[in-house]
């Protein structure tokens, strides 16, 4: 029998489910429809899913899903067999196309429709058929009904009432999103964990901003990345504006990290001293940081590394969350305090480039999620791809 990871899937074991509780619940209702009814979450992320689910159900109980043949990329202006199955394959799939004709000319219409494909699959947007369009072409309905519910359980397992206002990170879909008064408000491309270093996902409350951050390196980073550096280069910390501690106690002295001999530092000596980054546009946690305190220390930053934005998939911090664009983000969580914030005032706040913290009042919930499967704002359905491997696990929970 497969056991689940109860870390993996932490959030699934919240503690203040009462299970006596509700069999008394059930046991005393005289409208069962509706006891029921009440359980799943209403908030709109689950209830457009479920409408999603029924459409794949149709399909798969319809819809014969031959496998398009893999083979050489097909690029505009090509002819090739596989064309006309591949029209027919994007019209069953939600009306994508429209035209299903045996042509077997990839003409500019069908570019058209096979970039808005690769839009809702999480590939990217170049209208080249190649290797992973037709894997994803390929899909048959009932594995997308498995991936459907397996999001929907993680819904389940998250607060049901997001309320009006709130931040949503797809942790999956390398994106954040903000709504006030129940519509997205805002849609910004992040960078998430790696694979060894995954970001969690969990629920909390942006309780304040700071702008000009220090950026205090966490031990392991110190250790596992700084020291290897250190020993090849002595003024590796100078240039990368770190200032050395000789403890983390606030008693402690600064050094002077170029006259160390590194070659003789261990790594447990190396984990006993703080290295601080100071504020600027070098720092690695840019220029706003946004901080909502957890055990798992994590938070959502700007980033000086704004190139790996232009990455399809986005998987290379340690953990935290990078935004793309800090200020729009700031000026969300601002105008909650003053409708007067502007760019213009954030702006101003950090070309002054001293330290400077904003409370947030009140705190703005923030939800980490992991969703493969998501409906945007226009009612379509999107499919990422399982960038953590956790729809397998939960695959095997919840259906072998």
């Amino acid at each position: 029998a497969y056991v689940a990871d109860p870390d993996l899937f932490a959030e699934a074991g919240k503690q203040s489910f009462d299970p006596v509780d509700i069999v008394a619940k059930l046991t005393a209702t005289d409208d069962l429809d509706s006891f029921l009814g009440d359980l799943p979450p209403k908030n709109v992320h689950y209830r457009t899913l479920k409408t999603g689910l029924s459409r794949y159900e149709y399909l798969a109980q319809t819809e014969e899903w031959d496998a398009i043949e893999r083979g050489k990329t097909i690029r505009p202006g090509d002819q090739d067999s596989r064309i006309p199955m591949i029209r027919a394959r994007l019209f069953v799939l939600g009306g994508i196309y429209t035209d299903t004709s045996q042509d077997i000319t990839y003409d500019e219409d069908l570019e058209q429709k096979v970039m808005l494909f690769q839009e809702l699959h999480g590939l990217k947007e170049d209208g080249l058929i190649g290797r992973n369009t037709i894997a994803a072409l390929n899909v048959t309905p009932s594995e997308r009904v498995e991936q459907i519910q397996i999001n929907m359980a993680r819904w389940r397992w998250q607060d049901h009432d997001f309320g009006d206002e709130y931040v949503l990170v797809n942790i999956a879909n390398f994106s954040l999103h903000a709504y006030r008064d129940g519509e997205m408000r805002l849609n910004i491309p992040v960078i998430v964990g790696q694979l060894q270093h995954q970001t969690p996902v969990f629920s909390d409350r942006i309780k304040y901003i700071e702008i000009n951050p220090f950026w205090n390196l966490p031990t392991s980073i110190a250790v596992k990345e700084e020291l290897p550096e250190l020993r090849k280069n002595p003024q590796y910390l100078v240039d990368k504006n770190i200032r050395l501690f000789s403890s983390w106690q606030e008693d402690a002295i600064e050094l002077d990290s170029t006259v160390i001999d590194w070659s003789q530092v261990t790594p447990g000596q190396m984990a006993g001293y703080k290295l601080r980054q100071e504020p600027g546009p070098t720092n690695a946690l840019g220029q706003i940081k946004f901080v909502f305190p957890n055990h798992y220390a994590v938070y959502l930053h700007d980033t000086p590394a704004k190139n790996l934005f232009s990455e399809n998939k986005r998987s290379f911090s340690h953990g935290c969350i990078r935004v793309s664009s800090p200020e729009k983000l700031a000026l969300f969580l601002l105008k909650n305090n003053d409708s007067d914030w502007d760019e213009v005032k954030v702006r101003e706040l950090i070309d002054e480039g001293t330290r400077k913290v904003l409370l947030i009042q009140p705190p703005m919930p923030v939800h980490l999620t992991y969703q493969t499967a998501w409906v945007d704002k226009k009612g379509r359905i999107h499919f990422n791809d399982d960038v953590y491997a956790r729809d397998l696990k939960l695959k095997k929970a919840l259906f072998m």
